[in-house]
């Protein structure tokens, strides 16, 4: 009888990244002032990395040293001219120590990534591998399939997430295929020698245990850039990526992994490089591409423009991208002006709306006084016939980086078609609704409709913010309240949440629906490119989770 096969297919999704895991602080009382939000990585236990002063490296201090790319960056530096992070243009190890003593990216600097100062903070939040578009030379994130058995795939023997156990305490070995589970994923080099990154957390890689390169020794995971390179960089070979090849130990190409059975829990080993060996060959197939994004349930999207200032400007250029708003199955902008946008050959008009937009500022938290002016946009919209042609109305703030996809996808992960059938409103905030993103169903504006008088005489209107007045106005009315934290991450304004990038990655990789504020199109689009980057291979869902230190602050 024939010897069958043993190969190995890595299974990619083009262009996915995994969203890594998230970080720390502490939170407030309901509706106090918020405090500034803190992107901070998470440090585990006792070995993190604490430094007092600047490592001097040559007669110069690392942090002179990061200023300065490298010769071998700047010619690694692709057509964009942005450089491949994995060459250490800025000195990974360097900011990894940065992040490490605590420092964040959560001033207004590096929360736009505009205005370069020249700041350590700027090239390690705006500059540096993880602060744009990370794992340029991987693919990813993909499964490790046995070809003779594709139900089986590369998985740890332990930790998963949250487990307790630290990461490097699990070993490789072969388990059953979960494409949804990100903890049986990793990122592999595209060609040539490079490291696999764990799709969980990528700044783990598979690695040789130091010191223990001999034959049936048993991989695990490692910090990438707290080894030295030669434990955790493979050449997975050259050619074409189906054509099955072996994955050799770069530092001694005679060795390879190999699958060490066919069960459940066989480890993945270290072994002489066999030619003809099949448990030792690996191949890169592409898995069918998943179906574009429905575009339900349907969106009526609304931002209202001053007439005069930088959001007639940012909202232009968002129209010309068609991004935001525009994406959305009906849309409009609202000003109280008859104000004609341009993008190209396409204009929009703006529905006008009467009134001043003016408004005053206090209270305790000396916010716009700009109840009177919402009252009437809603009044507005109660009016317009496209309300009633779609199952939801978003009031999205012009500042605000929108992704409407991910809105259709958490409210068909809730609703049958994304559509409650009911009167309901978003909560974006555990400390009551902000304002920046406002999402109410079709059936609840039918209940304001009918009963907006009811606020406008009652309690509510004591509150001259919008969002307090709303969020009061809809409770009063029976619009059920359905908490959605994942809806809205805030930079000045936050409800105590931090990025769910823990490795230093810029927050508008995070998985949010939307971000704010970005003033300018320079930032705003800093913003969108970033979050249009990322893919995911499960779902989005309604995090209805307060942020707090179980979930190390992370809705």
């Amino acid at each position: 009888m024939a010897n069958r096969k043993r190969e190995f297919s890595v299974i990619l999704a083009p262009g996915q990244q995994a969203a890594d895991d998230i970080s720390s602080e502490s939170s407030g009382p309901e509706f106090a002032a918020a405090q500034r939000p803190h992107w901070r990585p998470w440090a585990r236990g006792a070995g993190a990395l604490l430094l007092g002063t600047a490592v001097v490296v040559g007669g110069r201090s690392a942090i002179e040293r990061l200023r300065e790319p490298t010769q071998g960056a700047a010619a690694s530096a692709g057509t964009s001219g942005r450089p491949l992070f994995l060459s250490q243009a800025w000195g990974i190890n360097t900011c990894t120590e940065w992040f490490s003593e605590g420092k964040d990216c959560s001033t207004k600097t590096t929360w736009e990534c505009v205005q370069d100062d020249g700041s350590q903070d700027f090239n390690c939040c705006c500059k540096h591998g993880w602060g744009d578009f990370s794992y340029q030379n991987n693919r990813g994130p993909g499964t490790i399939n046995w070809a003779e058995n594709p139900s089986k795939c590369i998985d740890l023997s332990m930790p998963y997430v949250g487990s307790g156990v630290p990461f490097k305490d699990g070993h490789a070995m072969l388990a059953s295929c979960a494409w949804g589970n990100t903890n049986k994923m990793w990122h592999m080099p595209l060609k040539g020698a490079g490291r696999i990154h764990w799709a969980t957390h990528p700044k783990y890689c598979l690695g040789v245990k130091q010191g223990q390169g001999f034959v049936g020794n048993t991989l695990g995971l490692q910090r990438c850039n707290s080894n030295p390179s030669q434990w955790s960089t493979f050449d997975v070979g050259y050619g074409e990526p189906h054509e099955p090849h072996q994955i050799k130990w770069q530092t001694s190409p005679n060795m390879c992994l190999q699958v060490g059975g066919g069960q459940d829990g066989s480890p993945i080993q270290l072994a002489n490089c066999q030619a003809n060996d099949a448990r030792q060959r690996f191949n890169v197939t592409q898995p069918p591409q998943p179906p574009p994004y429905a575009d339900t349930p349907s969106l009526f999207c609304v931002s209202v423009m001053m007439p005069r200032g930088y959001e007639k400007g940012l909202l232009e250029d968002q129209y010309s991208h068609e991004v935001g708003i525009f994406q959305c199955n009906d849309f409009a902008v609202y000003s109280n002006e008859s104000i004609t946008l341009h993008a190209g050959s396409k204009t929009v008009n703006t529905t006008v709306m009467e009134g001043t937009l003016k408004v005053k500022f206090g209270g305790q938290w000396h916010s716009a006084l700009n109840t009177d002016i919402f009252i009437r946009f809603w009044g507005k919209i109660v009016e317009d016939p496209r309300t009633w042609e779609n199952k939801w109305t978003v009031k999205i703030d012009p500042d605000a980086v929108y992704f409407p996809s991910r809105l259709h996808e958490i409210l068909r992960n809730r609703w049958y078609s994304g559509d409650p059938k009911a009167a309901v409103y978003l909560n974006n905030c555990h400390r009551g609704m902000h304002g920046p993103i406002e999402v109410v169903s079709q059936q609840g504006l039918r209940v304001y409709k009918k009963r907006w008088e009811e606020c406008r005489h009652g309690e509510p209107y004591k509150h001259k913010q919008e969002d307090f007045y709303f969020r009061k106005c809809w409770a009063l009315l029976n619009i059920s309240k359905v908490n959605v934290y994942n809806l809205l991450f805030e930079n000045l304004y936050a409800c105590d949440e931090r990025s769910d990038t823990r490795d230093g990655r810029h927050p508008c990789f995070s998985r949010q629906v939307s971000f704010h504020p970005f003033k300018s199109s320079e930032s705003y689009f800093q913003c969108h490119r970033r979050g249009a980057s990322m893919r995911w291979v499960t779902p989005m869902f309604i995090n209805d989770q307060e942020p707090g230190p179980q979930n190390f602050h992370h809705a």
